[in-house]
C-alpha cells in the first residue's frame, strides 16, 4: 500500500480523508474513535467533521507505517465508509 522508504522514518502521521454513506457521519465518527482509544499500536488520533467534499478527516500518530495500514485498513471495511484518501508525512 506505502512505499517501502516510510519504513525507515518516524513518527509518521496520516491523515485520512474519508467519504460515508449519507447520514452515517456520526456513527462512522463514533467507531473510529473507539478504534483510537482501543489501539496499542497508535500513538494518537483524533477525528474531525469537514463540510465540502469529504465527510470526515482522522488524524493518527504511528512509530510504524503497519500501524498505520492496518489502521486504515479496518477504516475501508466499514460498510458506511465509501471512500478514503490517505496521505502520510514523516514530519
Amino acid at each position: 500500500m506505502f512505499c517501502n522508504r516510510w519504513y525507515t522514518m518516524s513518527p509518521l502521521t496520516a491523515f485520512v480523508l474519508i467519504n460515508t454513506k449519507i447520514g452515517a457521519e456520526d456513527l462512522v465518527s463514533d467507531a473510529i474513535k473507539k478504534l483510537i482509544k482501543s489501539s496499542k499500536d497508535l500513538v494518537e488520533g483524533r477525528v474531525y467533521s469537514l463540510f465540502g467534499e469529504y465527510d470526515l478527516i482522522v488524524v493518527v500518530s504511528a512509530e510504524k507505517i503497519e500501524s498505520i495500514e492496518g489502521f486504515v485498513s479496518t477504516i475501508r471495511k466499514m460498510p458506511e465508509v465509501t471512500r478514503t484518501t490517505t496521505l502520510v508525512s514523516s514530519t
